[in-house]
């Protein structure tokens, strides 16, 4: 069995709307808005970007007074571990893919 999609926490939506979509090329597919499962009125949005493969990524903003608006996002860190450890891989089918890629992320400023 395949994954359907990996789901990330996000603080800043727009930011990471731009990144996936400008940078990455990515296309948004999915947007879902609901309560979230705590007590009180809090809401999350999750919303979904086709990776050109057989799954997604997908984030969660949130706006839910129990978890508040400064939950930490580097996995890695609230974790204990080095940057390298918790990650997200994409493929590039070939080698004139993935430079296509890089150079489409060293025009928007990636290095």
């Amino acid at each position: 069995m395949g994954f359907h999609h990996i789901a990330l926490a996000t603080r800043d939506t727009e930011a990471t709307h731009r990144f996936y979509t400008d940078v990455m090329g990515f296309d948004l597919v999915k947007v879902v808005a609901s309560p979230t499962p705590n007590d009180g009125d809090g809401w999350s949005k999750h919303f979904f970007y086709d990776t050109g493969g057989n799954g997604m990524i997908a984030f969660w903003e949130i706006h839910d007074a129990a978890i508040g608006d400064d939950f930490p996002t580097d996995i890695n860190a609230a974790a204990g571990l080095p940057w390298w450890v918790n990650h997200v891989a994409f493929d590039a089918p070939t080698r004139e893919a993935l430079d296509e890629r890089r150079e489409r992320w060293t025009s928007h400023g990636q290095t």
